[in-house]
């Protein structure tokens, strides 16, 4: 903007935090206007707020009619006029006016509703939570903001209804890629997304004894996550992240054992040396202790 021969095009922003005195920064204004074709389905969507997020917002810059719902909302009568229910980003960590009213959100969906939860953490959480089933979450995650993403069925529904998904929408995620895999689920669900070995991520579809489960996405992380078959079925590999931003490590499963690999010890090639070593040093100063003590006492 210039007015009057002088050009402002900074922004302001304010830091402030009580241990520190105000903040004042200017940097360049920039805005940024994205043009694609969306398509939308329904008009009315019912939000149930969480910790806090944007979605509200943007749910209300596609076109919809947003309303804010409560535990005491969630009737048959009040969602009867929704076209979709959103559940806010760890809701059923800060909330408790949720489990009770479940029932009603259940029926809502058997009788053709849409409900979208997102991610919630462990804490607090009870094994049935949101689904209709049995599902437990694990801590498993993809935590390389650059992991490649490979899309596995790319005219699934779900990657197509009612606007298609390719490769270029999974760019620009930062943090993780992906965390709070099920790893433990009843078999009667009809729909859910689950971690899979080296970050897979599939589906099952179809009603109770009906199709098998099929992969959707796969997530990389070089070198973190093993791409060996899985040794029981619905379990997954875990990933734990360190102390140090970036790194993280496999998590050993059950049947792994590390002795198999190679130690990273001059002058060994084996664990069993180095056992063999460190024992036979214990002996010899237990000896000589005794010889000591015998000698001096």
């Amino acid at each position: 903007m210039e007015i009057n021969g002088r050009r402002f095009n900074q922004q302001r922003v304010e830091v402030r935090y009580d241990h520190l005195p105000l903040q004042l920064l200017q940097p360049p204004a920039r805005a940024k206007a994205v043009s694609l074709e969306l398509a939308t389905r329904g008009r009315h969507v019912g939000y149930l707020p969480g910790a806090g997020d944007d979605v509200a917002a943007a749910l209300e810059q596609m076109g919809y009619e947003v309303t804010s719902l409560t535990g005491a909302d969630l009737t048959p009568e009040r969602l009867r006029g929704l076209d979709a229910v959103v559940i806010g980003i760890r809701a059923f960590n800060v909330r408790t006016d949720l489990a009770e009213r479940l029932p009603a959100l259940f029926a809502y969906v058997e009788a053709g509703g849409t409900v979208v939860a997102q991610y919630n953490t462990l804490d607090g959480l009870r094994e049935d939570w949101l689904a209709p089933f049995r599902l437990r979450l694990s801590r498993d995650r993809v935590t390389d903001e650059h992991a490649p993403v490979t899309i596995l069925a790319p005219e699934h529904p779900v990657l197509t209804t009612p606007n298609r998904i390719t490769a270029a929408d999974f760019e620009g995620w930062v943090q993780e890629r992906g965390l709070y895999f099920p790893d433990q689920w009843d078999e009667r669900f009809t729909a859910i997304l689950a971690s899979g070995d080296a970050g897979e991520t599939p589906l099952k579809g179809g009603l109770p004894g009906g199709a098998a489960r099929q992969g959707i996405l796969r997530l990389h992380q070089p070198g973190v996550v093993s791409p060996a078959p899985r040794s029981r079925p619905r379990r997954v590999s875990a990933v734990r992240e360190s102390r140090l931003a970036g790194q993280v490590t496999p998590a050993p499963r059950p049947d792994e054992r590390s002795e198999a690999e190679p130690p990273d010890v001059p002058g060994f090639r084996t664990w069993r040396g180095i056992y063999l070593f460190v024992f036979g040093w214990f002996v010899l100063v237990v000896i000589l202790l005794s010889v000591f003590t015998g000698i001096f006492s």
